[in-house]
C-alpha cells in the first residue's frame, strides 16, 4: 500500500512537472511545496541514504516524462554502485529505461516509513533524487567492472545521482 501511494504521488508530480513550461529550466520546477522545505528534518542523506538503498529498505518510485508529455512513474528497487554516486537498474526495454535514455532528468523518491514512531519526522522519512542517464560508454564499462560485486553488468543502466534534497 505504501509502495502505491508514493507512486501515486510521484505520478502526479511528474504530471504537474511536464506541463509546466519552466520546469525545462529547474526539475524541481513541478511542486510549490518544493520552495520551502518543510521535511528537511527527515531527510535521509550522506551513508544512512545510501544504507536504506542498499539494504532495499525503502519504497523507490521513479518519475520520468514520456515522449508525448505525459507522466510515467515506476516503482523499482535500484542498486547503488560502491562510490555512491550512481544508481544501478536492471530495466528491460520498458518506458521509464527509454525516458532514462533520452538524457532528460529523472526524479527518485527514497520513501521509508516506521509506523511505530511518534514524531512524524522519524516516521516518515526519505529523499528525493535528481538522476540522469550515464552514456558515455567508456564511463559504463568503468561503472560495471567496479561494481560486479554490487550486481552490475552489459544490462546495467546506470543514473548518476545529480543531487539529493527533502521529500517535500
Amino acid at each position: 500500500m505504501r509502495l502505491l501511494i508514493s507512486a501515486a504521488l510521484v505520478i502526479g508530480a511528474v504530471g504537474c512537472w511536464s506541463d509546466s513550461a519552466d520546469a525545462k529550466a529547474s526539475v524541481d520546477g513541478w511542486t510549490s511545496a518544493s520552495t520551502i522545505f518543510y521535511y528537511q528534518p527527515s531527510t535521509l542523506q550522506g551513508e544512512e541514504l545510501w544504507r536504506v538503498i542498499r539494504e532495499m529498505r525503502a519504497a523507490v518510485a521513479i518519475a520520468t516524462v514520456n515522449p508525448d508529455g505525459s507522466a510515467n512513474g515506476a516503482v523499482i528497487r535500484p542498486g547503488i554502485t560502491h562510490d555512491n554516486k550512481y544508481l544501478m537498474f536492471g530495466l528491460g526495454h520498458n518506458q521509464t529505461g527509454q525516458n532514462f535514455r533520452t538524457g532528460q532528468p529523472a526524479i527518485i523518491v527514497v520513501y521509508k516509513y516506521a509506523p511505530d514512531e511518534e514524531d512524524k519526522f522519524k516516521r516518515n522519512q526519505g529523499a528525493r533524487l535528481e538522476i540522469q542517464y550515464v552514456s558515455d560508454e567508456a564511463l559504463v564499462k568503468r561503472l560495471i567492472e567496479q561494481n560486479k560485486a554490487h550486481g552490475a553488468n552489459e544490462n546495467t543502466t546506470f543514473m548518476r545521482i545529480n543531487r539529493v534534497f527533502p521529500l517535500g
